[in-house]
C-alpha cells in the first residue's frame, strides 16, 4: 500500500473481498445502534468501491450448505455449534443472500462457501490467480457486542 498525493493506493491488481454480508447475519445486528452503524459504514464502503474507476474486482461470500441437513457440517463440532440458532444456511434460502442493504451488480462475484474461510469449497484462489491479484482488502462481518 502506498500513498500518492494524499490518497491511499493498493496498486493496480487488488480485489475487495466482502465476507458474509448475508441476511442471516445482518438481521442479527440491524436493530442495535452498533449494528446500524456497521451497516451504514459497509454501505458507504461498498458504494465507494462500486464508483472507483477503474473498479477493483469485488467479491462477496455467502456461507451456505447443500440442504437443510447440512451434510458439510460434522455433528457436534465447534463450527456446527457456533452456527446453531442462525438457521440452516440452506442453498436458495433468503437468509444466505447478500443482504439487500448492499448493492451487488453484474460485475460483482458472489462465491458460496461452507466454512468461515472465504475459499472453502469455491474458486476464490483460482479467480485471484487468474486476475493477477496481489492485494486483497478483506471486509468482514463481525457481530457487535
Amino acid at each position: 500500500m502506498a500513498r500518492a498525493e494524499g490518497h491511499l493506493s493498493f496498486g493496480q491488481h487488488y480485489a475487495v473481498l466482502n465476507l458474509d454480508w448475508i441476511s442471516f447475519l445482518i438481521d442479527g445486528i440491524k436493530d442495535t445502534s452498533v449494528g446500524q452503524e456497521f451497516i451504514t459504514n459497509c454501505v458507504k464502503w461498498n458504494d465507494a468501491v462500486h464508483q472507483k474507476d477503474p473498479r477493483p474486482l469485488t467479491i462477496f461470500t455467502s456461507l451456505l450448505f447443500s440442504n437443510s441437513s447440512q451434510p458439510e457440517l460434522a455433528k457436534g463440532s465447534p463450527f456446527t455449534r457456533l452456527l446453531q440458532g442462525y438457521g440452516t444456511f440452506e442453498t436458495g434460502s433468503s437468509g444466505v443472500q447478500i443482504d439487500s442493504n448492499f448493492m451487488v451488480d453484474e460485475k460483482d462475484i458472489i462465491l458460496q462457501k461452507t466454512r468461515w474461510y472465504a475459499g472453502a469449497g469455491n474458486s476464490l484462489e483460482q479467480i485471484l490467480r487468474a486476475q493477477n491479484i496481489n492485494t486483497v482488502i478483506i471486509v468482514r462481518n463481525h457481530r457487535p457486542g
